[in-house]
């Protein structure tokens, strides 16, 4: 009785740690697999400036002193935007994968925990643990199959099969724009909306929703030049330049 009694105040101390323990694994791999991300991203961009710069390109208006955004540039800056999305979504997968991971550590040590619990009081297992367990175990094989084959983000056209546009733009000024919005169980998402107020031929403006990363490289109203890749079914913005620094002129 004395030894049954034992067991059931130090099994379930035993199996909180071991649950805390496995959510601060989960917590610091997490950690050390985004920067292992950020690295190997920050040697791909350097791989691709190499590149470029083995080109000996000659860039550099000689009478304005701007660089000049010739076609081999914007390959270039386009290949390193391209890298950021696909190291951006990769961390995003391993991250969700290392949480499904924990939930279902958590699932079968509860489960044992439970099992040695029921030994001890010598009755029959739950089903209800063996279940949980099973389905949790499930839920992260079945979600790491879906992420392998789905890019949860947009599928961007690779390097060698998108055309990069140039367009120059007039912003007058932009604006941004967040709605908050509840579910049935009251819970709240909300979500942001950017946009640069472009000048038209006649003086009027019409708003243009542009990325986010776009929308902060925009610091004063003024000529822009903005760049846009298409591709593969998509197509979008990625940079944006302002003409008191560069000159379009494609080579």
């Amino acid at each position: 009785m004395q030894q049954s009694k034992t067991t059931r105040i130090i099994i379930p101390i035993v199996c909180t740690l071991f649950c805390i323990g496995a959510l601060v694994a989960a917590f610091f791999i997490g950690i050390n697999m985004v920067k292992k991300e950020a690295k190997s991203l920050e040697a791909e961009r350097e791989r691709i400036e190499a590149d470029y710069e083995a080109l000996h390109e000659e860039n550099t208006d000689p009478v304005s002193g701007k660089t000049i955004l010739t076609k081999a540039y914007m390959d270039k800056e386009y290949r390193s935007y391209y890298a950021g999305v696909q190291s951006s979504s990769r961390s995003f997968k391993m991250i969700v994968i290392l949480l499904l991971l924990a939930f279902a550590g958590v699932a079968v040590i509860c489960t044992i925990a439970d099992a040695i619990m029921s030994i001890a009081k010598q009755r029959t297992m739950r089903l209800k643990g063996i279940v949980t367990a099973l389905l949790a175990i499930g839920l992260v094989i079945g979600a790491s199959v879906f992420l392998k084959k789905v890019n949860i983000r947009k599928q961007l056209p690779k390097p060698e099969e998108a055309t990069v546009n140039l367009y120059r733009v007039n912003v007058a000024k932009k604006h941004e724009n967040t709605e908050t919005k509840y579910d049935n169980d009251g819970d709240k998402t909300t979500k942001t909306t950017y946009y640069l107020d472009l000048v038209n031929p006649d003086g009027t403006t019409r708003a243009r929703v542009v990325p986010s990363s776009v929308y902060y490289d925009v610091t004063t109203e003024g000529y822009y030049y903005l760049a846009q890749y298409e591709g593969n079914g998509t197509r979008d913005d990625f940079a944006i330049y302002p003409d008191s620094e560069y000159i379009a002129v494609q080579t």
